[in-house]
């Protein structure tokens, strides 16, 4: 599948995609979703850098087949050089890549890696843009919203023009939980401003 087919798909609307679930967005489980109708489907996020360097992390954390596609590798990391080699390694079996801007646990912002990014659109920018050099298929980011919106908006502007393919949005601060209503007015500020 092309770049042009993933963004074909994405134009079409109505697109049934299962987003990067923690512990469930795995083969078996894209499948079946694929067979209710799914079009699009992500992996669970997979941190760059173990991916990298353990054939057994890549075993333990990647696994797909001829059915499952179009399939985006969601990543997790900070760090632009480990993003771009995870992409590179992983090239051959996806139809496009996606960095984690929007996993709120504790874990991850810790680690500067997740919704932690979502505030240092300096950082996505670099991260964006290495990818984007080394790889030929789509690169998209997934993000929370910022307590404030003008961060959000410069974060999905910088990304842009670092050539960001998609952005997903997730209406939703890294501190809010799901009881808390998607902000809805957020996301389509955000989908005027790109």
């Amino acid at each position: 599948m092309s770049e042009e087919d993933v963004r074909a798909l994405l134009r079409r609307g109505q697109v049934k995609i299962v987003a990067p679930m923690v512990r469930y967005s795995k083969l078996p489980f894209r499948l079946l979703c694929r067979h209710w109708g799914a079009d699009l489907c992500y992996t669970p996020m997979i941190i760059a850098e173990g991916f990298n360097r353990s054939a057994q992390a890549r075993d333990s954390e990647f696994s797909t087949c001829g059915e499952d596609r179009p399939l985006v590798v969601q990543f997790g990391t900070k760090d632009p050089i480990e993003m771009a080699q995870a992409c590179l390694k992983a090239e051959s079996y996806v139809d496009a890549f996606d960095l984690n801007c929007g996993c709120p646990q504790r874990w991850a912002m810790q680690e500067g890696i997740g919704a932690a990014l979502s505030s240092k659109p300096e950082q996505v920018v670099d991260i964006v843009k290495e990818t984007v050099r080394v790889v030929k298929k789509p690169v998209s980011i997934k993000i929370r919203l910022d307590k404030n919106m003008l961060t959000t908006l410069e974060l999905i502007r910088a990304a842009e023009d670092a050539g960001v393919a998609w952005i997903a949005v997730h209406g939703r601060t890294a501190a809010e939980r799901s009881r808390v209503p998607v902000h809805k007015d957020a996301i389509k500020l955000v989908r005027c401003a790109v």
